[in-house]
């Protein structure tokens, strides 16, 4: 592969794990964010900030993150089907089940001082009082670190390639434009993330240039136009509903897209010096190796810490903030030591656990 895109690839597989810690130290309220969420809380300056950046600037990394991998599918696909579910299995769904099972002991030991209820993917109720349907339930339908629905869904897409892959073959416009069409419209389902996936494996089956910028992207202009959507958007959210009533949503989901889609051109073209910089500096490598420990591990830590911590800080707007930018970096450090202590004492329980990822080679 091409060093420029292999590098952006090492790059932005790790650093949109750092932006998904700081997406999920969003205390604004109970609500979670999602592309048409609204807030009930008052529009305060911590309160549009929080919201511009998790629910609109950082929106690009899952999006991106599904290209790469459509992208990375299409560009590696010299076994044969069997060979590449077998693969997945033990690098997508081994982790998510000992992860999904882990964080279930480890809620059983702390609940009684953590209880969460609110937000979808948390326990709810004491994992004492589960049945087993409940733990299958938990395991392998809905974790409690809900971020780990972007393996089983990733899985699923991989495992529909041979489907995708003839669909772009035989009329990949099309195709395209009706898997858009779908996420455009149900930008909230995960599963509709698909049309990214598959623009990815459209990009290498053309074999089309990624290393260049298209002269037609002027990325000073985009990058005005996503700033004036996303604050628009943000505006909306908190004060849409009296104006616009059940149309709400429905601007939310087009501002939505609308700024996605060109801020995903932004990252990928316009990070270049901080994509090379990072490239070249050893410490870089020394902490990429923890992707996956910090998108596995640091929920539902984060969201079990996010209350009692602003309220050590005394609550307020500014604990708030202060809470939005520090508790991910302290939960940053953590995973990152988890990673290396575990990768040092059990370096075969850690190749289990991140489907052999972490091992750092210089890109």
């Amino acid at each position: 592969m091409n060093k420029t895109i292999s590098q952006k690839i090492y790059f932005f597989s790790f650093f949109c794990m750092v932006l998904l810690v700081f997406i999920h130290g969003y205390n604004v309220n109970d609500t979670p964010l999602y592309a048409t969420s609204t807030i009930n809380e008052p529009l305060t300056v911590t309160n549009f900030i929080e919201y511009f950046l998790a629910n609109g600037l950082l929106r690009f990394r899952i999006p991106l993150l599904m290209a790469i991998s459509g992208y990375l599918l299409a560009y590696k696909q010299d076994v044969s089907y069997v060979q590449l579910l077998n693969k997945k299995l033990r690098t997508l769904i081994l982790p998510y089940v000992l992860f999904s099972t882990i964080t279930l002991v480890f809620i059983a030991m702390f609940e009684g001082f953590f209880m969460v209820n609110y937000i979808e993917g948390l326990w709810g109720k004491k994992v004492s009082s589960y049945t087993i349907h409940d733990f299958f339930y938990r395991i392998f339908v809905s974790p409690i670190p809900f971020q780990l629905w972007f393996l089983r869904v990733l899985f699923l897409f991989i495992a529909s390639y041979p489907i995708i892959k003839y669909c772009l073959q035989k009329a990949p416009i099309p195709f395209l434009i009706a898997l858009f069409i779908l996420r455009a419209g149900f930008s909230s389902i995960h599963y509709t993330l698909v049309f990214y996936f598959a623009a990815g494996i459209y990009l290498q089956l053309q074999k089309i240039n990624i290393t260049t910028k298209p002269s037609f992207f002027n990325i000073k202009f985009w990058l005005y136009i996503v700033l004036i959507l996303i604050t628009i958007k943000t505006l909306v959210a908190f004060n849409g509903k009296p104006y616009l009533g059940k149309f709400t949503g429905i601007l939310l989901q087009i501002l939505h897209i609308a700024h996605v889609i060109p801020s995903i051109f932004i990252a990928w073209f316009g990070l270049n010096k901080l994509v090379n910089y990072c490239m070249n500096k050893h410490w870089f490598y020394s902490v990429s190796g923890s992707a996956f420990f910090i998108f596995a591990c640091h929920e539902p830590l984060m969201v079990m810490l996010i209350k009692p911590y602003v309220s050590l800080l005394g609550g307020g707007e500014f604990a708030k903030m202060f809470a939005f930018f520090t508790l991910p970096i302290a939960m940053l450090a953590f995973c990152i030591g988890l990673n290396a202590l575990v990768l040092k004492n059990t370096p075969v329980f850690h190749g289990l656990l991140t489907g052999s990822r972490g091992d750092v080679k210089k890109v």
